[in-house]
């Protein structure tokens, strides 16, 4: 602006300079224009900016008047968070957040309903374009509140950790990095619909029921429930679900683990235990806990209530 400036002052004082800036890109408009068309756009393509080595392109257009260009213009630029506004080098700015708010959601509305990549694709695009990091974290958890509100996919847990992740957030590259990631996975998967057959089911269905028996087996849940032979059982359910039992079982217990926490403190960790059926080896729970998670059971209720 400061170059603009100075070459505006030497060839056509007296022309006032009007203009936007979205993310990389000057649009200028005149109202007359006395100088050279030609003469500026070589100036703009000569331009050096210090500490950037990309070339500037430029583009020149007429209107027949002001209304015809910020039709165009406009519809162009509101898709980006931050707009500046420039009137006779004087720069005004303006936060864009809602209707960059509105159109994610309709966005995200639409691939959820229709699971169109390409509805994925415009929500990833409109992300890009957000400068500023305290509103991308507000918009990625309005994201994934309306996900997690929508169906199965999000579990209240993950969405818990997701919040607690982004308040920690320092920086807006990595942020967005991690959303674009996050929105791909949940957004490509389908909510989960059951599939299994009435046994698998009923297995599902005891662990939730006697998750805090510490003595909880699937042989005892074939012989002893299902009447049914425990190497068939085992066979059957690890072809249904894709897992073992043992690592069904394990998953289940530290996802309860995980909900339990979010409302007890740091100082119920045994209760914990005994809630998941690992009451009778609450050193155990803390290991096993912690090859889930990467963290003990008291350093993640800690970091839930915000504690040390």
């Amino acid at each position: 602006m400061q170059q603009l400036k100075q070459y505006a002052k030497n060839r056509f004082p007296q022309v006032t300079i009007h203009g936007i800036y979205v993310n990389y890109t000057l649009m200028l408009f005149f109202k007359e224009f006395a100088g050279n068309y030609q003469d500026m756009s070589h100036f703009f393509s000569h331009m050096r900016l210090a500490g950037h080595s990309a070339s500037l392109e430029t583009e020149d257009l007429s209107f027949k008047n002001l209304q015809s260009l910020l039709q165009t213009a406009l519809d162009k630029v509101r898709r980006f968070s931050m707009i500046y506004y420039i009137n006779d080098f004087h720069i005004l700015s303006s936060c864009n957040y809602s209707f960059i708010m509105d159109e994610a959601n309709k966005q995200l509305s639409a691939s959820l309903q229709s699971g169109s990549t390409e509805n994925t694709d415009s929500l990833i695009s409109l992300l890009s374009e957000v400068t500023d990091l305290s509103f991308l974290k507000q918009l990625s958890n309005s994201l994934m509140l309306a996900i997690s509100a929508a169906d199965s996919r999000l579990s209240t847990v993950e969405l818990t950790e997701w919040l607690l992740n982004v308040t920690h957030e320092t920086q807006l590259e990595p942020l967005k990095l991690t959303l674009v990631e996050k929105l791909r996975t949940l957004l490509s998967a389908k909510p989960e619909k059951s599939a299994v057959s009435a046994m698998t089911k009923q297995i599902r269905d005891y662990v939730d029921q006697h998750l805090s028996d510490p003595n909880l087996t699937l042989k005892g849940i074939a012989e002893q429930h299902l009447f049914m032979n425990t190497d068939y059982v085992s066979k059957k359910f690890q072809k249904e679900t894709g897992t073992r039992f043992s690592n069904y079982l394990t998953s289940v217990r530290i996802e309860r683990a995980k909900k339990l926490l979010v409302s007890a403190g740091s100082d119920k960790i045994q209760t914990v235990a005994e809630q998941v059926g690992c009451g009778n080896n609450p050193q155990y729970f803390s290991q096993l806990f912690k090859k889930n998670t990467g963290v003990t059971p008291s350093a993640y209720a800690a970091r839930l209530h915000g504690e040390g």
